[in-house]
Order: structure tokens, then sequence, then C-alpha cells
């Protein structure tokens, strides 16, 4: 029962440290303002920069490489280790 409870109480704080971390999101008037990924809410547009860090699921929108692809690791959503290969609407 005190491994259960110390496992929990270590996700909480990752948890915590994770929902603090900033991210910039898009204002409506074209720029970026800087919020803790705790303030996302669905519909906002969020600017993920190369080998940042997202625990959400997003739509890539522009990409700037010129074939428009990314590559997205996904171990946190779904526990595969692999890139998975993106490519940016049109």
């Amino acid at each position: 029962m005190v491994k259960e409870g110390t496992e929990d109480w270590r996700r909480k704080q990752q948890d915590i440290e994770m929902n603090n971390r900033k991210v910039q999101v898009h204002c409506g008037d074209g720029t970026f303002e800087h919020t803790e990924w705790k303030n996302l809410r669905v519909g906002d547009l969020v600017k993920v920069e190369k080998d940042e860090f997202s625990r959400r699921i997003f739509f890539c929108f522009h990409q700037s490489y010129e074939d428009s692809i990314c590559y997205v690791e996904t171990m946190n959503l779904d526990g595969e280790t692999n890139l998975k290969l993106k490519q940016a609407l049109e």
C-alpha cells in the first residue's frame, strides 16, 4: 500500500510539472503568447518548435521544411517508441 501511494504521489508531481510547462498559443491577432499547458483549451492554436515536447494531440497546419513533414514520437499516448511520419495540412 505504501508503494502504491508513493507511485501515485510521484505521478501527481510529474503531472504538476508537465501542466506548468510553457507553450506558445496563438492570440488571434497574428501573435503568440506564452501560457502554461494547463491553460490550453480545445481549439487553441499552439506553436510547437523543433524537438519541443508536447503532451497533447495536434493537427499539423504548417511545417517549415520544404516537404512539410515531421516525425512525431507518440510514446506518451500509445506506448509505441517508433517515430511516426506526419505531413502538414495543405
